[in-house]
């Protein structure tokens, strides 16, 4: 359900994200940082519009 009269966000878009970065972080030991800002999030999918890792 959206809020403010917004459709709905992809949630489903969301949880890949993060088990997507979480598995690049434990594949690779030498990530210290891993900065994505803004995420936009979608009714279907979402949009990473700018990324930062510090190794």
């Amino acid at each position: 359900k959206g809020v403010r009269g917004e459709a709905p966000k992809d949630i489903e878009a969301i949880k890949n994200l993060l088990m997507k970065v979480s598995q690049l972080t434990m594949e690779n030991p030498e990530i210290k940082e891993i900065d994505l800002n803004p995420v936009f999030v979608f009714e279907k999918g979402l949009q990473v519009v700018d990324a930062r890792m510090i190794l």
